[in-house]
């Protein structure tokens, strides 16, 4: 309106009228809040970390942009209070490896608009009659700081990565991948299938920008995957896969180039009372991975409560050692 104004007694009257640009109401600013904070970070109930739009009075901004200013200062503020309550900023990433090629229920329980972070109403409305969303229904406000906080991911590992990370990363020959063909190429081979993961994009810090499933599904993958699940993954023989992954992610790195001070697999951290599957530890962040491997396509429909229940059950684990709840 004032840039009109300014032209019109420059150049005198026009013979139309200038258009006249009015932004939206200040009823509306909370609810365009709201939804920019939502859209901005891929989370709903951002008042559960103590930034709500609705208690903030449009009447006291000049403008929307002043307004959203506000929100956005209050909310980083937020944010480097808690990430700086803990000696290293904790990542927790949950990754199924099973048999299936996508994602599957995971669209489900994460964000649209941010793959791979969790979404707290995607979790409590998955499983609200077990005990677990029953608890954790009773604490939203600490699930969205939990998932906030933790930048708490839930991904997938298809067989074709899965099997390259185990048959290449391993110490020694396997007599059952052997016999089904497939090639022990060396770590090289595992480092370029896994750097198309979204787990390598996370473990570098690097945002995921849709679920990754790329990667060969060889029938001969799935096989070895399945033959591999028939063994079990029970009486720690999760734990010795585990500490494949954890040297496949050391190998992983230093071919990056990446600097990382450690790679740990079923050890305890030294500055809270945590112990990962994997931890990969930076000067000053520490991704904790938590691999749940499962027979056949785990991420199916039918298990969607399961996968959520799963998934909240380790976040309980996470803030009970943190300190921020009691049982």
């Amino acid at each position: 309106m004032e840039v009109g104004r300014r032209f019109k007694n420059i150049a005198g009257a026009q013979p139309f009228d200038l258009l006249e640009v009015t932004g939206p109401s200040r009823d509306a600013w909370q609810g365009i809040a709201s939804t920019t904070l939502r859209l901005a970070n891929g989370l709903d109930a951002l008042e559960g970390i103590g930034v709500d739009p609705e208690t903030y009075d449009p009447l006291s901004y000049s403008s929307l942009g002043e307004f959203l200013r506000r929100l956005q200062i209050d909310f980083n503020s937020i944010l480097a209070q808690l990430r700086s309550k803990l000696v290293k900023a904790v990542v927790i990433v949950i990754v199924f490896v099973s048999e299936g090629n996508d994602p599957g229920v995971l669209n489900f329980i994460t964000s649209s608009s941010r793959p791979g972070v969790l979404d707290a109403q995607g979790l409590l409305s998955s499983t609200p009659e077990s005990q677990i969303g029953k608890w954790w229904n009773a604490r939203q406000g600490l699930l969205v700081r939990a998932i906030v906080q933790l930048n708490a991911h839930a991904l997938f590992l298809p067989p074709a990565l899965s099997v390259s990370a185990l048959r290449n990363f391993a110490p020694t020959p396997s007599e059952f991948f052997d016999t089904l063909g497939i090639p022990r190429s060396g770590p090289g081979r595992a480092i370029t299938d896994l750097d198309r993961s979204d787990l390598a994009k996370v473990i570098q810090g690097k945002p995921v920008g849709r679920y990754e499933s790329r990667g060969n599904p060889a029938y001969n993958a799935i096989s070895a995957f399945q033959l591999l699940a028939n063994q079990g993954f029970n009486l720690g023989r999760d734990k010795n896969l585990n500490k494949i992954m954890a040297e496949g992610w050391k190998k992983f790195l230093e071919e990056k180039q990446v600097d990382f001070e450690s790679v740990k697999a079923e050890e305890a951290m030294d500055f809270c009372d945590l112990i990962p599957d994997n931890a990969v530890i930076y000067a000053d962040t520490a991704v904790c991975i938590e691999y749940t491997w499962r027979k056949s396509d785990f991420l199916k429909s039918s298990n969607r409560s399961t996968v959520a229940q799963y998934i909240l059950t380790k976040l309980r684990n996470y803030v009970l050692a943190l300190g921020w709840a009691s049982p």
